[in-house]
């Protein structure tokens, strides 16, 4: 159970379209972000008042309760191999709750007012989109172009080229190493040309990064405007969506719709997790209750909902490795289930080519065995959160210590000598255009696998062990860790890299390095790199780097570094 190659051209479903009559009225307020939080009133009534039931018969129902009250019954069969009847209601219910919830929050924060009108059409339902498809790089398939007007294939590319780039910097084909391939991006748009509030959410994330490199401030306004007039549309067409599962009576339409859902949520909230004010924790409690029920259960899960959970997975150990406040999973039985891929979850993982063959995840940025070793190091960080006092077992930290080392001793490129010198082969590796117009070759899966590991090791000696920044040992892993990076100082990786956005997989382990840095002749070394990251569009690159540097400043004055300004600031290096 693989992908599907999508297909070069394709119809667009608007049967949902015309069931939404709502119009979303702005606010007359001048406050911009009440304008925000009102203007999403008619459509939030329209979601709390649709709920989900399942009769004893296993079919869906769709209950308009005025009162917003919940019923369901969970017919759930133990012994079925069919993941139609895993979900509920209830499932589906809270993931929408999730997205109205993400969606409101984020237009209030931003100051993003939606546009009063109806739900935007995207496309003729009986026309082939094939149009205007002759100017787009090769990177974007045909296929995935959907819109009607220039600004939606403007945005649909941006979605498709730096959007998507950003979330997977390692694409790589398998069968082809020299190509890239985002297989995240293939899920999403399969699922999206069939359902129109994820399209809606796609170009919606496609203007938002218009809006980051706009051609002048005019076009920067036209861009957010748009963005949150495809949020706001999310939110209207996901009403339809809802009732158009009931009138069908198909429980298959009910896991489609909670992988559609499941996508959009992740999709919005992981872009946005970067955002000081984006509170994307209690909005990913459905994703997280879906995943651990698939997980958990005997049933096997679809490959999309398979592909939603290393997505998950990965923003969860960053979450929890980067952020003061950790991320969503609060126990070690959560973090066994999710971080867990068994046998047939990674064969269909490397279908997608999101694991290689040689173990190497491109989500994730290292082996695939390497993840138990980081979830093990976010249990501890997260005990030791709760209680400081607690003494653990100091066979954990030897066997987390020992998985480490094993984990960093990993290689996957290999040397070949030739006659200008020795050149590293496989797939992910890259040439670096050095200032004297030579070009040095790196193995991308090896630096993040190093980097990772090696920062993962300097995680236990500070934050779980208490040793001191100074200490020899520690000195050492951080020369290891700057030492992999030294290779792009004064040369243009952007501008001659096959993955210009790598620098952002690698963000965290750089970042703990930073802060635990010494050395004032290494600083320039990590200035530099996140400059790298920022101009690839990271949007924590700054906030780490400013962190940082203040860190470093305390550090030279002799003053106290824990807790920098006094706060506790949650940013997440993705």
């Amino acid at each position: 159970m693989g992908p599907q190659n999508p297909g070069k051209k394709m119809k667009w479903d608007n049967a949902f379209l015309e069931e939404s009559g709502n119009e979303v009225a702005p606010s007359k307020e001048n406050n911009t972000t009440q304008k925000g939080k009102s203007s999403f009133q008619n459509v939030n009534e329209d979601l709390v008042s649709t709920q989900i039931q399942h009769d004893p018969n296993g079919t869906t129902q769709i209950q308009h309760d005025p009162n917003g009250t919940t019923h369901s019954i969970d017919s759930v069969s133990p012994s079925s191999l069919w993941s139609g009847d895993l979900y509920n209601g209830e499932d589906l219910n809270l993931l929408a709750t999730d997205l109205n919830n993400l969606v409101n929050d984020l237009m209030f924060n931003t100051k993003m007012a939606p546009v009063a009108g109806n739900v935007q059409e995207f496309a003729d339902p009986e026309a082939e989109v094939t149009s205007c498809l002759y100017d787009l790089p090769e990177i974007v398939p045909e296929g995935y172009m959907i819109g009607k007007t220039d600004d939606e294939r403007r945005y649909m590319r941006q979605f498709c080229e730096r959007f998507t780039l950003q979330k997977l910097p390692f694409g790589v084909d398998n069968r082809n190493p020299g190509s890239y391939r985002n297989a995240i991006r293939e899920v999403v748009m399969q699922h999206a040309v069939k359902e129109p509030f994820l399209l809606a959410a796609v170009l919606s994330q496609g203007a938002y990064s218009a809006s980051e490199f706009p051609i002048n401030e005019k076009q920067r306004q036209h861009d957010l405007e748009n963005c949150g007039k495809y949020l706001t549309n999310c939110l209207q067409l996901l009403v339809p969506a809802l009732s158009q599962t009931h009138k069908k009576q198909v429980k298959g339409d009910l896991t489609s719709n909670i992988e559609n859902i499941l996508l959009t949520v992740l999709s919005i909230a992981m872009s946005n997790a970067c955002n000081e004010k984006q509170g994307w924790r209690p909005h990913l409690e459905g994703a997280k209750e879906i995943i651990m029920k698939a997980t958990n259960s005997k049933i096997r899960s679809s490959p999309t909902l398979i592909v939603c959970k290393l997505w998950f997975a990965d923003f969860e150990i960053l979450a929890g490795l980067s952020s003061e406040l950790g991320g969503t999973l609060r126990t070690k039985e959560q973090m066994d289930l999710v971080f867990n891929f068994d046998p047939y979850e990674q064969s269909v993982l490397k279908d997608y080519g999101l694991i290689q063959d040689n173990g190497f995840c491109v989500v994730t940025g290292y082996h695939i065995g390497c993840l138990e070793y980081l979830r093990e190091l976010c249990d501890l960080l997260r005990r030791k959160k709760r209680n400081s006092n607690e003494q653990s077992d100091p066979f954990e930290y030897m066997h987390l210590i020992s998985g480490l080392y094993t984990q960093y001793q990993i290689r996957f490129a290999r040397v070949e000598t030739t006659p200008d010198g020795p050149v590293l082969r496989g797939p992910l590796c890259d040439k670096v255009l050095k200032s004297d117009g030579k070009f040095e070759t790196v193995s991308w899966m090896d630096l993040s696998q190093q980097a990772f590991t090696l920062a993962g090791l300097i995680t236990v000696f500070t934050r779980l062990l208490n040793n001191p920044y100074d200490a020899t040992h520690l000195k050492g892993l951080v020369t290891k860790v700057v030492d992999l990076i030294k290779v792009f100082q004064n040369c243009k990786p952007v501008d001659s890299t096959r993955f210009p956005v790598a620098f952002s997989m690698i963000q965290w382990p750089i970042s703990v390095a930073g802060w635990a840095c010494t050395e004032p002749s290494q600083y320039s070394v990590i200035e530099n790199f996140f400059e790298m990251c920022s101009q690839t569009g990271s949007n924590s690159a700054n906030m780490a780097l400013e962190r940082i540097k203040k860190v470093w400043e305390l550090r030279d004055t002799g003053e106290t570094v824990d807790g920098v300004d006094g706060v506790k600031v949650d940013i997440i290096s993705y």
